[in-house]
């Protein structure tokens, strides 16, 4: 019994490093196209995204153009007509890219400091109608304001409508304290933005500038980003890093597509421009006013979905 249990092992251990050893080349060498670049420093640029390399875009199109900055240590990755810092890119369809965060701050007789407005497009210019296949996404952000006297309001920068707004209250820092971690509206508030918006102006006001307040909280902040990875805390609303905080650590998340204006019917009869290639299904994906689909490996299959020669099983 025990040389057929030691043959068995053997060939058991066999297995599992022949499997380990193919199936990982396979997974990396699917992440981008032949002979571009996977990686930007820390984040992995997974096709149809691709690093400007030796003057030649390794991505699907121009909207998916990633440049890497060298001259960081390490590297970072830029995208878009606004250059935004990538913070991670999603094969499953969102990006993570760094904040920008407005504050008004308070003194005894007048505003000491201000970014009283921010805005943040993921498109090259107002007057530009192209369509793109990017939108801030509505379920995975939120509009968010922080202060004891502050009203934020977010609004598309072509239109004389806010899209969404709110007001944080508080009165003494003693009963503020009950409400660490949460954001309801005393200390902190937060709301949902619209579908389909790819750009945003954000503005900060006060109905009293912070008198009644001012000895514990001099400062009121907005800004827009992933609900998940911000916590309110009581401290924040003194503490001189918190614009510097949030905009490393809460990322604005960004919702993405191939085949603008165009469904899954629609590019399925294209062959030469269908996104989707082997054992890869495709999927409708609504981002607001633009539609568009993405991919995905079929059950059992593993890879880049976008990549030929598709997934693998």
């Amino acid at each position: 019994m025990q040389p057929l249990l030691a043959l068995l092992l053997s060939c058991h251990l066999s297995l599992t490093l022949l499997i380990f050893l193919t199936a990982t080349p396979t997974s990396a060498a699917t992440t981008a196209k032949p002979g571009c670049p996977t990686t930007c420093g820390n984040i992995t640029v997974p096709f149809p995204f691709g690093i400007i390399h030796d003057g030649y875009s390794c991505s699907l199109s121009k909207w998916y153009s990633i440049n890497c900055n060298t001259s960081f240590n390490p590297p970072k990755p830029f995208w878009g007509p606004k250059n935004h810092e990538i913070m991670e890119i999603s094969e499953t369809g969102q990006i993570r890219i760094k904040n920008t965060v407005a504050r008004k701050c308070y003194g005894e007789s007048n505003i000491t400091d201000t970014l009283v407005s921010a805005s943040i497009q993921l498109k090259p210019s107002i007057i530009d109608n192209e369509a793109i296949p990017f939108a801030f996404s509505d379920t995975a952000n939120k509009f968010i304001v922080t202060g004891c006297d502050d009203i934020g309001v977010i609004a598309e920068p072509d239109s004389t409508l806010a899209v969404s707004a709110c007001i944080t209250l508080c009165s003494n820092e003693k009963s503020l304290r009950k409400y660490n971690g949460s954001c309801s509206g005393i200390g902190c508030c937060q709301t949902t933005i619209p579908k389909g918006l790819t750009m945003v102006d954000y503005l900060l006001g006060s109905a009293r500038n912070h008198r009644i307040v001012m000895e514990f909280n001099q400062c009121g902040y907005v800004f827009l980003g992933d609900h998940e990875k911000f916590t309110f805390n009581v401290d924040d609303l003194s503490d001189p890093s918190f614009v510097n905080r949030t905009r490393d650590d809460v990322p604005v998340v960004v919702e993405w597509v191939v085949g603008v204006d165009e469904s899954c019917a629609q590019a399925q009869r294209n062959p030469s421009t269908y996104a989707c290639q082997n054992n890869a299904t495709c999927s409708d994906f609504d981002i607001g006013l633009r539609g568009g689909y993405r991919c995905h490996c079929l059950d059992g299959y593993e890879g880049n979905p976008y990549l030929s020669p598709g997934c693998t099983g």
